[in-house]
């Protein structure tokens, strides 16, 4: 049921040399992602790091699910080096898969 039309993003770069107060490589630039849910339009800003995916950006999606009344969420777990797996369930769901999927594995957030 979670059926998000319009959906947008645009990628921001910082330019080369940008730096963070206290002298740290900002990130790489900023991400503005919008979509409209059941008539209602959302949009945020986060981060954006390159080839590197930003775990906010499933964070708000699960604001939006329960702002919405979804009884699912996305449930997300590191594969131990560079991957993500998604998983969208209720939490019913999303117990059953703490309790099977093996380590290295986790939750991530």
């Amino acid at each position: 049921g979670f059926e998000p039309t319009d959906v947008h993003e645009s990628v921001e770069e910082c330019a080369e040399g940008d730096f963070e107060e206290g002298g740290a490589p900002a990130a790489e630039g900023k991400t503005t992602v919008s979509f409209v849910l059941n008539g209602e339009r959302y949009e945020w800003e986060i981060g954006f790091y390159g080839d590197w995916f930003n775990e906010k950006a499933i964070e708000l999606t699960n604001d939006v699910l329960a702002q919405q009344g979804f009884e699912g969420r996305i449930h997300t777990f590191d594969d131990g080096m560079q991957g993500v797996m998604l998983f969208y369930g209720d939490a019913a769901y999303g117990e059953k898969l703490r309790e099977i999927i093996p380590q290295p594995f986790y939750e991530m957030g």
